[in-house]
């Protein structure tokens, strides 16, 4: 049901509002207020969406500087420190709620992730003293920040896939 707006209509056109519920499509089946209740763990994946995008952006653009390509060195340092932030809230907040409540499903496993998040700092450690080294004149530093980058992403990848499979 469409309710029209008199009061904005702009020459002689008519602007509708529908009142009618959307259900926008999803790559994981719709997001709507029937599937928020079905599947709590919706914002789970979501999360780990935009993770695999940024980390896939991040990635780009340490491959770009890498090859000689000009890049924006501070607004990607406070890129990474952003993500690295995030994740590393994400992480606390598995490790505390989501984990524990799959290790009463499947054993042990709990403790195989927080191992996991326990790697995945140390990569992040390695990366932020790379970049806390950071020299213009250092030819290196672009094709180690591009190798490091894509370690982390290789393993944060890994991590989450075999997450949402045992969720």
């Amino acid at each position: 049901m469409a309710i029209p707006l008199p009061e904005l209509q702009r020459r002689e056109e008519a602007v509708v509002v529908s009142t009618s519920t959307m259900k926008p499509s999803t790559p994981f089946g719709g997001f709507s207020e029937e599937s928020e209740e079905k599947s709590p763990i919706m914002i789970f994946l979501l999360f780990h969406k935009a993770v695999r995008n940024e980390l896939d952006a991040l990635h780009q653009l340490a491959l770009a500087f890498a090859t000689g390509n000009s890049v924006d060195i501070q607004s990607l340092f406070k890129r990474y420190g952003f993500f690295r932030s995030i994740y590393k809230q994400h992480s606390v907040a598995e490790d505390e709620v989501i984990f524990p409540a799959l290790d009463m499903r499947v054993k042990n496993v709990a403790k195989t992730y927080s191992l996991e998040h326990k790697g995945e700092s140390n990569l992040f450690d390695h990366l932020f003293e790379l970049l806390n080294s950071y020299m213009e004149d250092d030819e290196s530093f672009p094709k180690e920040l591009a190798s490091r980058t894509g370690a982390i992403r290789t393993s944060i990848s890994q991590h989450m896939a075999k997450e949402e499979e045992q969720v």
